[in-house]
């Protein structure tokens, strides 16, 4: 576990969405031309995405709401005054601290005092910590399907070598699952919580090979050398004049699929607390319904 501090809240623009290629263009490097490549399937998606927004917008509400975004510390099994849990919760009424602790599966007792500033919560039992952790102290947006978040994290936390798994192989791996997450939904998972500098991809590479099989994408680990290889076919064609298309298309029937490379996902020892109570909730939600990690 490698630690990096920073302010949690600093959000990056760098865009994470896939741009592996059918054909790339011109650049003055294999880097540029890489990152330059064209996405097979969706195309390039900016930062401001509609998730994007929504976060936002939903994080400047609570800040006017309550006036201050408080210290969020998941909720305990313990009473706590109405600022308190007002604070943590981002609502102003005590009617919205009741329906927000209802929706979020929250079991609780209010006390019986007339002015809202009076009242007491006790809590009781917390359903579902996983996505109670999720919106209120990780700051993920309500709308996310957490059942499909919760598959991801847990096999990102407990099971190492899915770390190093392309996003290719992590969605065919995850496929074993009902209604398992694509491809472009776990770049935004690994997204969400490298905004929040849980995790980074900046450990060691991968390479692997993208191919199709009558028809079927699959997936192939291979080594530096060979990745190098494929790309070095790639800018012979492009020294010797040949346009991006070409190029791509000697190196691909050369290579027999794309090459491709990525970093190896590392957690930040920094956020040691958020990552154990991250990895408890999610462990004990799918342990819940699956009974074991396969």
């Amino acid at each position: 576990m490698t630690c990096w501090p920073s302010n949690r809240r600093e959000k990056t623009n760098e865009n994470t969405a896939d741009a592996h290629p059918p054909y790339c263009g011109a650049g003055e490097s294999q880097e540029r031309a890489e990152k330059e490549c064209v996405s097979w399937r969706t195309g390039k998606t900016g930062p401001n995405t509609l998730h994007d927004i929504e976060t936002k917008l939903y994080n400047v509400k609570c800040l006017v709401l309550n006036g201050t975004e408080g210290d969020n510390t998941m909720l305990e099994l313990k009473t706590y005054g109405f600022a308190e849990i007002a604070a943590y919760l981002r609502v102003r009424r005590s009617r919205d601290v009741r329906e927000k602790l209802t929706h979020y599966k929250v079991e609780f007792s209010e006390s019986d005092n007339h002015a809202d500033q009076d009242k007491t919560y006790t809590i009781t039992a917390i359903q579902d910590p996983f996505k109670l952790f999720c919106v209120f102290d990780l700051e993920i947006a309500p709308q996310t399907n957490f059942t499909k978040l919760r598959d991801f994290t847990v096999y990102m936390l407990t099971v190492e070598d899915f770390k190093w798994r392309p996003m290719e192989m992590m969605e065919e791996y995850l496929r074993r699952f009902a209604n398992g997450p694509s491809r472009q939904t776990i770049s935004h998972y690994i997204k969400y919580f490298t905004d929040r500098n849980l995790i980074a991809m900046n450990g060691d590479f991968v390479y692997y090979k993208v191919y199709k099989d009558r028809g079927v994408q699959k997936h192939e680990i291979i080594t530096k050398e060979q990745y190098a290889a494929a790309w070095a076919v790639y800018w012979n064609r492009r020294n010797n004049g040949a346009d991006s298309r070409a190029a791509y298309s000697a190196m691909y029937s050369w290579f027999g699929g794309v090459p491709r490379k990525q970093q190896k996902i590392i957690s930040n020892g920094f956020y040691k607390d958020d990552l154990e109570k991250l990895e408890e909730y999610a462990t004990e939600s799918f342990l819940s319904q699956y009974g074991e990690i396969l």
